[in-house]
């Protein structure tokens, strides 16, 4: 529930509650073995502190998870994550850095039939 509050959150413009349920949920959720509902509260978290302004911690937090959904061979989280991480990455400044991320978001959405 948690992370479904975290994107509602954010999406309602509530950046503080989003960020307080995405770091509970993650947190809740890793303690329960939750790995689903755990990197959806991260990816939002991502998200949530980005638009913050804390970009540092929102490129650690979407990088990681990236490579987890990567490694774990889940593509929807894997567009999710990197389409975050480019976005932190374009708002930091870094237009180039940012291409990687977003070219990696681009090619695993083609792979589940294409980016919506």
């Amino acid at each position: 529930l948690l992370a479904y509050q975290t994107s509602a959150s954010l999406y309602a413009g509530d950046l503080i509650a989003a960020r307080a349920a995405g770091e509970e949920g993650q947190k809740i959720a890793e303690s329960l073995g939750d790995s689903f509902t755990a990197a959806t509260a991260k990816v939002w978290l991502g998200a949530a502190l980005a638009l913050s302004g804390e970009l540092c911690r929102a490129a650690e937090v979407v990088a990681t998870l990236a490579a987890e959904a990567e490694e774990s061979g889940d593509l929807i989280l894997t567009v999710y994550a990197h389409t975050v991480h480019a976005n932190v990455l374009a708002f930091q400044g870094d237009a180039v850095g940012a291409r990687v991320p977003a070219q990696a978001g681009m090619a695993a959405a083609e792979v589940t039939g294409g980016y919506y």
